[in-house]
């Protein structure tokens, strides 16, 4: 509990529940120690939750401390967890071990706790793992700007509380409604990126904010796309000093954030909902069929969306990993994904007899006429593998080598031809994939 001042003097509230978190983690405590609730559960789980997004903050910067500190020690047989125990005030242990899992999950340390290619890469961007590797992936699959716009936003529980509070709007040209419309069509990350490309196209054409349908999406949209803008650009800087994006083609024409060449893929929503289960792997929920519920890894239940069938199955990818770090409206900000694409470009695949289980504990039973179970469930591990270790060769070739490395002008154009050609078939590849007949799809009814 916390004393704050009433007209009536001192007064004793209920401190949120993300306070509570934080004092079980290490805030405010000067030594190793249980934490303890003195309520009943349901009182705790009722505790407001003001300022969500810094315990994810926390987290995050946590994640980007090991990586910082693996490169530093290089070649030690010691663990990332005994590392930071030499510290003068080092972070609990479970915590440095549960960033330390999440870094494994997003592919950015090995099982040995050793950088990958793309770890190096995002040590040298500086940014949030998960977000740095959805800016990596954006200039490998050519679709930049949606994914530095979700890279810009964060995590931010508390967006849009206005616009989300009101009830689904018809049709209407506003931009704010069509906004929320979408976010319940194509999920909250096509919405989002779509509704601010927008609000910067009719900027540079016209000079002026589009048509809104209120003042509140006005106010709302118009302050977000304001807060992104420079802190995109501020990301654009640090992809030309890693030398990830040539700095003569960085910015865009005004009409979008990144040029043109970085942007073939950007209207591809199926691509870019596939392409954040790399990133978002370990928020993965689901619904299975006949249930209401929405259950995720943690084994946590939240209550049905209305938005979804009760007589089919789901898979959503969230920004949260539960209900109680999305506090207040943060269980909005999620994409349903496609089953193959979890098959693809989920973090971890294992055959199970017919099936396919999905990092572990999603459990997808993949059906085709063409071939039987077993035999489809196998080629499907067996594909993402081959999937992820072309994209472990992207990674590694992602920043650009030094020209002066070269010994003529021949080598270094030759250099950039096979760069170039090596990513255009990867992202050929996956779109191929993916708009070819789906072998998952006669299984969605019951397939998970």
């Amino acid at each position: 509990m916390s004393n704050s001042l009433t007209n009536k003097g001192m007064g004793i509230d209920w401190i949120s529940e993300t306070v509570a978190s934080l004092r079980a983690e290490r805030a405010g405590r000067v030594q190793a120690g249980e934490y303890y609730f003195l309520g009943a559960k349901k009182c705790f789980d009722s505790l407001p939750g003001t300022t969500s997004a810094t315990t994810t903050a926390s987290h995050s910067d946590l994640q980007q401390a090991c990586l910082h500190v693996k490169r530093a020690t290089s070649g030690t047989s010691l663990s990332i967890a005994e590392l930071f125990a030499q510290t003068s005030e080092p972070p609990q242990e479970s915590s440095v071990c549960a960033a330390v899992d999440d870094l494994k999950e997003l592919q950015l340390l090995d099982e040995q706790e050793e950088l990958t290619a793309l770890g190096h890469v995002l040590v040298d961007l500086n940014m949030d793992p998960c977000l740095g590797k959805m800016v990596a992936l954006g200039i490998i699959f050519q679709c930049l700007d949606p994914m530095l716009i979700l890279a810009s936003l964060g995590w931010n529980p508390n967006l849009f509380p206005g616009m989300l509070s009101s009830p689904d709007p018809g049709p209407g040209p506003g931009v704010g409604d069509s906004f929320i419309r979408s976010v319940n069509e194509s999920g909250y990350h096509v919405a989002i990126t779509n509704t601010l490309g927008a609000i910067r196209q009719k900027l540079h054409k016209e000079g002026e904010l589009p048509a809104f349908e209120n003042k509140v999406s006005k106010d709302c949209l118009s302050e977000i796309y304001h807060t992104v803008t420079p802190e995109i650009e501020r990301i654009i800087r640090r992809l030309i000093a890693a030398q990830i994006i040539p700095a003569g083609k960085s910015l865009g024409d005004g009409a979008s954030f990144s040029c043109d060449s970085l942007n073939t893929n950007s209207k591809n929503e199926a691509l870019i909902k596939t392409l954040l289960l790399q990133c978002l792997s370990p928020n993965l929920a689901v619904k299975s069929f006949g249930y209401t519920a929405i259950k995720f890894k943690s084994g946590e239940i939240a209550e049905r969306d209305p938005n979804y069938s009760a007589s089919k199955n789901y898979i959503m990818a969230y920004n949260f990993g539960s209900v109680r770090a999305s506090k207040p409206r943060g269980m909005i900000q999620k994409t349903q994904v496609n089953p193959l694409a979890a098959c693809l470009l989920g973090s971890k695949i294992e055959q199970e007899e017919n099936n396919v289980i999905l990092d572990s504990w999603v459990k997808i039973k993949p059906r085709s006429v063409e071939s039987g179970g077993n035999e489809l469930a196998k080629d499907l591990v067996q594909t993402h593998k081959v999937f992820n270790e072309a994209l472990h060769t992207a990674f590694k070739v992602l920043p650009y080598q030094e020209r002066a490395s070269f010994d003529s002008p021949s080598e270094w154009t030759s250099y950039l031809h096979a760069r170039d050609h090596l990513l255009k078939t990867i992202q050929n590849t996956l779109q191929d994939i993916l708009h070819a007949h789906d072998p998952l799809a006669q299984g969605t009814s019951k397939g998970i």
